[in-house]
């Protein structure tokens, strides 16, 4: 496979630098995370933001009922609830 560089010339994904996945340090973040999710997101959002809940220290998930990825966009009227709950 071929990605871009700064040149715009391509080359190949082994002239890239490894660099940790941010994954790999979630276990590192220290601040207070609301993981805010909908219940009608994808399948793998919905694991994927679960994974980002369980890794993350005192992470919070919220689920909000009957709405899919964009929440704020979609005005579910708990989203900003959600948001202000969590930053009291």
């Amino acid at each position: 496979t071929s990605v871009g560089s700064r040149n715009g010339a391509l080359s190949s994904k082994s002239d890239e630098i490894e660099r940790p996945s941010a994954w790999d340090r979630l276990d590192q973040i220290a601040v207070l995370t609301l993981v805010l999710i909908g219940e009608l997101d994808l399948e793998d959002v919905r694991a994927t933001s679960e994974g980002l809940a369980e890794r993350i220290p005192g992470a919070t998930l919220e689920v909000l009922a009957g709405t899919a990825h964009v929440p704020h966009v979609e005005r579910h009227p708990r989203c900003i609830e959600a948001i202000a709950d969590f930053m009291a």
